[in-house]
């Protein structure tokens, strides 16, 4: 049924959380839809569904008959002597736009548990040759490197002894003229560690300066001003979650009233799509992702439930088979590392199709898309930290 309050669409959503509560197997985690609310939106153009037509289905990768390929596109030697032989170079972070691939030299001490001296540096997938972008011996520690075509982003952990702190730098580098920016500094007395993403148009972080409240940070990196979100009560159930974008949307859980809303937030529009998640004090979330046409919820990483909801055709998916998830990426298609099968998973929406990779030989880090045509990850071996991105048949 269809409502108009105030000139807000209110699509109930009776249906979708009959279908979560009955007809998803086993609940964990006391987790449930709120069955008294309904899903709201503020677009013009709404879910045009009612609530008798919500259908649900299931994503198995079991019968998976087409193959989802890995292309390898750079590879170097993750571990290497320095200067001495009590000096060690790791390379410990990578990350890749659609030109470069660019990683994190990080040198220490033999058994020492931080760095003291780090190196960016970038390899051109066109011409193959590598550049050194920057150096500090300023930080203990460096992480969290991402890109885009224009701009390099990264976190340094730098120590403040007049405070008896340490300084949480976010780093901005433009690439086609080396200029380098301190975005924002936060304090760790003060704040959880920054977890960064970025899309081609913004570098994004959670906040969280004042105790059990966060902050959405969106920073529009061509216009270099921060994005004004609406006023809520921003809530975040784990400190290491990412406020990805898709298609300039992105997905994040505010509090109202006692009740947790999952909303889905237009950046070109303003629009919204709310999602009641349930009580406050009852539900049991992780994270949240999104794409211009789904939003994504989980309740644990691993072994949680993941549900993906189509806010155009009103479907929800449920990965039932949920308990070695390493990571995912919802981007028109959902990819996703299955570490029980050692496998990259590919679903599509429209069509229904799953596919599957080959076994991989390493393990992964967490997938990454926005930014380049495919999505891609680093792997570690035991000797390498390659970059493998992920090619779909008909894609």
């Amino acid at each position: 049924m269809i409502l108009k309050k105030d000139g807000v669409r209110m699509i109930c959503f009776t249906a979708m959380a009959f279908l979560l509560l009955n007809g998803c197997g086993e609940q964990k985690n006391d987790y449930s839809i709120a069955s008294d609310l309904s899903l709201t939106s503020s677009m013009s153009s709404s879910v045009s569904q009612d609530d008798s037509e919500v259908m649900k289905r299931e994503i198995s990768f079991d019968t998976a008959e087409e193959t989802c390929s890995l292309e390898e596109i750079f590879s170097i030697a993750k571990l290497e002597v320095g200067e001495n032989e009590n000096e060690l170079v790791t390379i410990s972070d990578c990350t890749k736009n659609n030109s470069q691939v660019i990683y994190l030299k990080y040198f220490s001490e033999r058994g020492a548990q931080y760095g003291h001296y780090f190196q960016i540096c970038s390899y051109n997938l066109m011409n193959e040759e590598t550049e050194l972008l920057y150096e500090t011996d300023k930080a203990f520690h460096v992480n969290e490197l991402y890109a885009n075509d224009e701009y390099l982003y990264w976190v340094e952990y730098i120590a403040d002894e007049e405070k008896d702190d340490v300084i949480y730098r976010i780093q901005q580098y433009r690439l086609d003229t080396g200029e380098t920016v301190a975005l924002a500094d936060r304090l760790a007395g003060e704040s959880t560690e920054i977890c960064l993403s970025v899309s081609d148009k913004y570098v994004t972080w959670y906040d969280s300066l004042e105790e059990n409240e966060v902050t959405p940070i969106i920073y529009d990196c061509g216009r270099r001003q921060t994005i004004e979100l609406p006023e809520e009560k921003y809530v975040r159930f784990t400190p290491y979650v990412r406020l990805s974008i898709v298609d300039n949307a992105t997905a994040f859980f505010v509090e109202r009233e006692n009740t947790v809303f999952l909303c889905h937030y237009d950046l070109n529009t303003g629009n919204t799509v709310d999602l009641p998640m349930g009580d406050t004090k009852k539900i049991a979330l992780a994270g949240c992702c999104s794409d211009a046409e789904h939003m994504a919820w989980f309740t644990d990483y691993t072994d949680g439930e993941y549900y993906y909801y189509g806010i155009k055709d009103a479907v929800l998916y449920q990965l039932p088979d949920s308990d070695s998830i390493f990571s995912q990426w919802v981007d028109d298609y959902l990819y996703l590392y299955d570490a029980r099968r050692k496998k990259i998973c590919v679903y599509d929406f429209d069509t229904d199709r799953a596919m599957i990779s080959e076994a991989l030989e390493g393990a992964p880090l967490p997938i990454r898309g926005g930014v380049c045509e495919k999505p891609w990850f680093c792997m570690t071996t035991d000797t390498d930290m390659k970059v493998i991105s992920i090619g779909v048949p008909g894609k």
